[in-house]
């Protein structure tokens, strides 16, 4: 797809736009699906004998876990770091077995919070409430000075998500503005149009849209040049 218009009109909202509402279903299923996650660990630990006095005061789950977490925190040491490990192990299991849309943990917030550490345990049930999801829009700004070995490695990262989420029924949608200020004309008619790139077919959920500014005729830009001399020379006369 190629957008034509001036510069000024607002395609990469537009577009980012389309790519929200194409994906909108998945975003809603996915904070219902973490809702319903938070509700199974809540369960979880009460069937093991966790429970706060006052956890029930509040509707939100994430709130009543936390503060399940911290009256664990104002016990014995090794209370707190046992239910803190509880809720690291149900977290990680639910993690391995959920939708491929979702980001995976930051690396470092999971190794902190499997020591039993109150602290990082809460920051990584805020993480997973959050439902953070894989990008499914991707801005490239063209100009003359992209070459195609950037474009060729943005791409990768672009197709390792694409392939995450191949069956999640979520398009990646990827944006060009300014295409037609490129210097690799060839490899940006590959991509837009025989949707492939040096050679390899893309993934058939990336979407690729173009933008570019109306072509202007050089006898136009002759005329307009003249007539901006041509007041030039008036004002100092």
């Amino acid at each position: 797809c190629i957008i034509e218009d001036e510069t000024g009109v607002s395609k990469t909202a537009l577009t980012k736009m389309y790519s929200i509402l194409m994906n909108s279903s998945l975003h809603s299923k996915a904070s219902a699906g973490t809702l319903h996650d938070l509700g199974r660990i809540e369960e979880e630990l009460r069937e093991g004998g966790v429970t706060s006095n006052s956890s029930d005061n509040s509707p939100c789950v994430l709130a009543r876990l936390k503060e399940i977490l911290g009256c664990a925190d104002e016990s014995t040491m090794e209370d707190s770091t046992d239910v803190a490990r509880q809720i690291f192990h149900l977290i990680r299991e639910i993690c391995e077995s959920r939708s491929p849309i979702f980001q995976s943990a930051p690396a470092a917030l999971f190794r902190r919070s499997g020591s039993g550490r109150t602290e990082a345990v809460s920051e990584l049930l805020d993480w997973f409430a959050e439902s953070v999801l894989e990008p499914t829009f991707f801005e490239i700004k063209v100009d003359a000075s992209l070459i195609e070995d950037d474009l060729v490695l943005r791409f990768q990262t672009i197709r390792k998500v694409a392939r995450k989420l191949l069956n999640t029924g979520a398009l990646v949608v990827v944006f060009f503005d300014e295409v037609n200020t490129s210097s690799i004309v060839g490899l940006f008619k590959e991509i837009i149009i025989d949707h492939s790139i040096c050679g390899e077919r893309l993934e058939q959920n990336i979407v690729v849209v173009a933008a570019c500014n109306p072509a202007r005729s050089q006898t136009n830009i002759v005329s307009q040049r003249e007539e901006d001399l041509g007041k030039d020379w008036a004002s100092g006369h």
